[in-house]
């Protein structure tokens, strides 16, 4: 410019310099399609095999563990019963009975109800999964690669621990009512037979002989 010192212009030209390249648009970076879905969908796919090998090996145990509760709950129940059996033999005696019979039905009659609460739960039931023939014959030739079979293997383990935990809870609850009813019918049992020897316990009234008839 004219008029200005060599100092100034050389200034000058480096605003304008600044200017110009503030008004150039910038440009975006643009990332790669298949990335940018990846990130909207799900960012840890590359782990999804691991994180199946994992699930698979803990359902192992929580199937372990869930057999395990169902096997104590059996031995539960079989006690119930084993108890509630010797407790109807000491009943049905004192039902046999002609004098007391009738208040012997109140604990025998407890002590068959906690045979079926027991019974109801020791009865077999069937897991509403698959079997393994089942699988074997419909997995062994197809067109799943290997992550999609153990993906499908650990739904059936899932299902499976699902019915177990099902039929664990209504077991449990009729074990529950069993052990109700055959403290009840211990109580009865108890109760009767104290009732039933109060009255062969106390002593009889003494009888005064009646005076002789004078002649």
């Amino acid at each position: 410019r004219p008029g200005t010192p060599s100092g100034a212009s050389g200034l000058f030209r480096v605003q304008e310099t600044l200017t110009e390249s503030r008004a150039l648009p910038r440009e975006r970076h643009v990332y790669p399609e298949g990335v940018f879905r990846r990130k909207q969908t799900d960012v840890s796919v590359d782990h999804f095999a691991a994180r199946v090998r994992l699930l698979n090996a803990e359902l192992d145990k929580t199937r372990e563990a869930a057999v395990e509760r169902t096997r104590l709950l059996n031995t539960k129940a079989s006690f119930v019963v084993v108890a509630a059996g010797v407790i109807g033999s000491a009943s049905s005696v004192g039902v046999q009975e002609a004098d007391s019979g009738l208040i012997w039905l109140i604990p025998f009659a407890l002590t068959f109800l906690t045979v079926l609460a027991a019974t109801i739960t020791l009865w077999p039931r069937r897991l509403q999964v698959g079997g393994g023939r089942e699988m074997v014959t419909e997995w062994r030739v197809s067109e799943l690669t290997e992550e999609s079979l153990e993906d499908h293997i650990l739904e059936v383990k899932a299902s499976e621990i699902e019915s177990r935990d099902a039929q664990y809870k209504t077991g449990a609850r009729w074990t529950r009512v069993a052990f109700v009813l055959l403290l009840l019918s211990l109580v009865s049992v108890v109760t009767v037979a104290t009732l039933d020897a109060l009255p062969a316990a106390s002593p009889a009234p003494a009888v005064s002989p009646s005076p002789s008839p004078t002649p």
